[in-house]
């Protein structure tokens, strides 16, 4: 069995609530933005890499992946752009 996506699972699963516990703390909402960006797009795309070397480009795995398969490209596309949207 594959380890790597237990644990990967696990480490997001921990910043994320780790981070919706430490929100009412944060009075800098561009900086929580940037960090939650990396917190959640950079562990996803070092799984994804992590697949691809695994099983391959063209094997089912990788494909559902992708952020065009199970997450939609409108709410995928629109991440970067919580650094530049007005408060809340």
């Amino acid at each position: 069995m594959n380890y790597q996506y237990i644990i990967a699972l696990l480490a997001m699963l921990l910043v994320y609530f780790v981070g919706i516990y430490f929100m009412k703390y944060i009075r800098h909402f561009r900086l929580f933005n940037l960090i939650f960006i990396c917190a959640v797009f950079l562990p996803y795309v070092m799984l994804a890499v992590t697949i691809y070397k695994s099983v391959g480009f063209y094997d089912w795995n990788f494909q559902n992946v992708l952020p065009v398969a199970n997450v939609s490209p409108f709410m995928f596309s629109l991440v970067p752009f919580l650094l530049v949207l007005p408060k809340r």
